[in-house]
């Protein structure tokens, strides 16, 4: 008996076979076993567990591994396991599987099947309780199946235990070793001279080997020849060493000769000898996608690309996955990419399936490709994506890399990818006319919105590595930058909660501001978000970010109708001694508490206004007072934001609201006219108002230079729109304040030119009725004020909350009416 068979301190004594003994059937799994073991035992009571272990341990010893197999997996139902064997069924089921494997040979597909499940049963075996005679078959049995799986590395140790242990299976195992010796990725010296020795010893003794063996072990003698000595003496030895009968006109020969060709130079012979082999009928087909791979090769080296890209294609159409197929997807997927193709779409395909490598990267074995080799031609193909500007196939392919590159690297990769291609989305978007940045804004958004998430995987690939913290900070970024502000906000808080002192205060800015953003009525995000700022000022007083959270307070205290702590906030900036002018944070204090002094000048105006209704002289006085000096301060704070910031975004609107405060300077000096005791207080208190009223329609006029050639460029933005049309009426209103009605008149006819559809040309035609009035042309202004009539009549009502003016449709028809009644003389029709 080999030392397979049972022992007594393993097996009891095989059961008694009953009379109404039925066969099993041919199912091999689930409930086909069970009832076909159940039918085995039938009768009134269950059989002995011990005894069906110990027949199916016979059944296996015999070779009757069907019903060894249904046997154990009947004890498996009844969660039975031996005491003397733990892990006794896994084995049987196990090696019964790998038999039955070995059986369906010719059938590669239900071979695989049986070796996937012959592989897992026997590793629960091991861990479950192997039993010491049984383990030199069980490595036989478990390091082939994993041979036969493609799973080399995981093979290797345990072939190597059967080659020493397991005398029956010396021949395949000695094929299988030499075969794994001669993986380039492994390939040394010593591994060369092994699969010489093993597959001499096999070619030495071949009785008893299978035709199929024998061949397979001449063949591999013949390449560790190859590789180990060179050509003329793998040459020499396939001359001088007597071929095993049956494999002289064989495609494998052809095969082997074709790449000794290839070795020695002699690429016509390869070819046609390739060609040959193509033209043969194999079985199985390892062989032709072998020839179709070297094929595709000699043409490439050739320089017939197109021949080489046929070959490949043929290699992955046409076979099975195996060595080839990963080195020829590579390999087309350059051809595909490269000039004058440009098969962007089909190369992302063919990389597609290179990167598919489903074991872990340190047991990866293939003859035909390293997995460096492999990773650098990727590698290279996503980074000729990125330099072509080929963002989309970059950051495809980076998306499937993971099998092939650690994952934190393929994280990385992604990551950049998507960078590089929301820059590019910036860049478009940034570089396009208003009407392209409407179609681009949300494909910019959404670009960095991909690139935030592209880094918040590659934080969590990084969380035991380094470069965790700079992950997140980025992906917080890129969130923020694609306007989503609520995953900004929990990424800048993962960030925070890092601990990094690199960037911590400047990050606990970017989380007060996110919720500022974010911050409805009532939601509790705005208080949040000040004590986020006060924080930074208490614990980084001296940090640049602290001067950002002083005035990010000033706009929560905005948000909050808190004007006096905006301004408080804002001046302690301006008036510090710690902060450069020349800094962007003094400059946008300078022109927030600018704009903030001229909007808070004209609530306190309206407030004098109200005063002066309900008769209250005194305090009407007060407040007018407040607000000349509100609006003198306006004046003071924007010119000088304009002086050092002229070209900032920010600056347009600053000019107009610096014009506005000039126009409002005005109204204090105007009041005091008619109280004017001489005619000295008098002129100098107009010269005040033409001067303020001058310098305005100066810079009204600067603004209207300054934007007019981007409105006909489709370069302004809608805040940009809205000031350019506002200016050019403010600059015929700034006329008519001054009393210039003929300019007036001019500048009022240009604007409702320009702006034949918005309500402010009612303004404009009614202001100009006035100049005319003014000018001592009553039919004239009248004639203006019937056009203003028809126009009203042709705008829709919606527009009227668009704009500026202070009426509605309805309204504007009164108003209109009781001008042309004011300006139409008694008895005239």
């Amino acid at each position: 008996m080999s030392d397979a068979a049972a022992t007594s301190e393993t097996l009891e004594p095989a059961p008694p076979r009953r009379s109404r003994a039925v066969k099993l059937g041919l199912g091999l799994l689930g409930t086909g076993a069970l009832v076909g073991a159940v039918a085995y035992f039938g009768g009134e009571s269950e059989p002995d567990p011990n005894l069906v272990f110990a027949e199916a341990m016979d059944r296996l010893d015999r070779g009757d591994y069907r019903r060894a197999a249904n046997l154990a997996r009947y004890l498996r139902f009844k969660k039975h396991e031996d005491v003397n064997f733990g892990g006794g069924v896994a084995y049987v089921i196990g090696l019964s599987e790998f038999e039955l494997g070995d059986g369906f040979s010719v059938d590669r597909h239900t071979a695989e099947e049986h070796y996937k499940v012959a592989a897992g049963e026997l590793t629960a075996a091991f861990a479950d309780g192997l039993v010491m005679d049984r383990r030199p078959r069980w490595a036989y049995a478990t390091g082939l199946s994993l041979f036969r799986l493609g799973r080399l590395a995981d093979a290797e140790p345990r072939l190597e235990e059967a080659i020493r242990e397991y005398e029956p299976g010396f021949a395949p195992v000695a094929v299988a070793l030499a075969e794994c010796d001669l993986v380039p990725s492994v390939r040394t010296p010593a591994r060369l001279d092994r699969a010489v020795g093993l597959t001499d010893r096999v070619l030495a003794s071949p009785d008893g080997v299978g035709e199929r063996l024998l061949h397979k072990a001449w063949l591999l003698r013949a390449e560790a020849t190859l590789a180990r000595d060179g050509v003329a003496a793998a040459d020499a030895w396939t001359l001088s060493t007597r071929m095993p009968a049956g494999l002289s006109d064989s495609p494998h020969v052809q095969l082997l000769l074709a790449k000794l060709d290839v070795a020695a130079g002699r690429t016509d012979s390869a070819a046609g000898r390739l060609e040959k082999v193509l033209k043969s009928p194999l079985d199985p087909p390892e062989t032709a996608r072998a020839a179709a791979f070297l094929l595709g090769r000699l043409h490439e080296r050739a320089g017939d690309e197109e021949a080489a890209i046929a070959a490949y294609r043929t290699v992955i159409g046409d076979y099975d996955f195996g060595d080839e197929t990963v080195a020829a997807a590579v390999a087309l997927g350059d051809l595909l990419r490269s000039e004058p193709r440009n098969l962007h779409e089909d190369a992302l395909e063919a990389y597609s399936l290179a990167v598919q490598i489903r074991i872990e990267p340190e047991k990866f074995r293939n003859r035909f490709a390293s997995l460096d080799g492999l990773r650098d031609r990727v590698r290279a193909a996503w980074q000729a994506w990125l330099g072509a500007e080929e963002y989309a196939r970059a950051v495809q392919l980076a998306d499937r890399m993971a099998p092939l590159f650690q994952p934190s690297d393929a994280a990385e990769m992604e990551a950049v990818a998507n960078r590089a291609a929301a820059a590019d989305t910036q860049r478009r978007f940034d570089a396009a006319d208003e009407t392209g940045r409407a179609a681009l804004r949300a494909d910019a958004y959404a670009a960095w919105r991909a690139s935030g998430r592209a880094y918040a995987e590659l934080a969590d690939a990084r969380t035991a590595e380094g470069g965790y913290a700079d992950a997140l900070w980025t992906s917080s970024e890129h969130f923020v930058r694609g306007r989503d502000f609520v995953r900004g906000l929990e990424q800048t808080r993962a960030f925070l909660d890092t601990r990094s002192p690199t960037r911590r205060p400047q990050a606990m800015v970017q989380a007060g501001r996110l919720l500022l953003d974010l911050h409805r009525p009532g939601d509790g995000r705005i208080d949040e978000a000040k004590r986020t700022f006060e924080t930074v000022l208490a614990e980084y007083p001296a940090a640049d970010a602290a001067f950002d959270a002083r005035y990010s307070l000033g706009e929560c205290a905005l948000e909050t109708d808190d004007t006096d702590a905006a301004e408080t906030h804002w001046r302690a900036i301006l008036d510090g001694d710690l902060l450069n002018p020349s800094s962007r944070v003094w400059q946008d204090s300078l022109g927030s508490l600018g704009e903030l002094l001229f909007h808070t000048g004209e609530r306190t105006a309206f407030a004098a206004r109200k005063a002066e209704a309900n008769e209250k002289p005194e305090d009407a006085a007060r407040l007018r007072s407040q607000a000349a000096a509100r609006w003198e301060s306006a004046v003071v704070a924007l010119d000088g934001y304009l002086n050092r910031s002229p070209q900032t975004p920010r600056s347009a609107e600053a000019r107009f609201w610096m014009a506005k405060s000039l126009q409002r300077t005005t109204e204090m000096p105007r009041a005091q006219l008619d109280a004017a005791e001489t005619n000295n207080a008098r002129l100098e208190l107009e010269r005040q108002i033409e001067t303020a009223l001058k310098r305005a329609n100066t810079e009204f006029a600067a603004l209207v230079r300054q934007l007019r050639p981007l409105a006909e460029a489709d370069r302004l933005d809608p805040l940009g729109v809205r000031l350019l049309r506002d200016s050019t009426f403010e600059i015929p209103h700034t006329h008519f304040l001054v009393g210039d009605y003929e300019a007036a008149l001019a500048a009022y006819s240009e604007a409702a030119t320009l702006y034949q559809d918005d309500p402010q040309v009612l303004l404009a035609y009614l202001q100009s009725a006035r100049c005319l009035e003014k000018l001592g042309r009553p039919a004239e202004a009248r004639s203006q004020l019937t056009r203003a009539a028809v126009i009203r009549g042709s705008l829709k009502d919606r527009l009227f909350g668009e704009t500026l003016t202070s009426f509605s449709g309805p309204e504007w028809d009164l108003w209109l009416d009781r001008s042309k009644e004011l300006m139409t003389p008694p008895g005239a029709s």
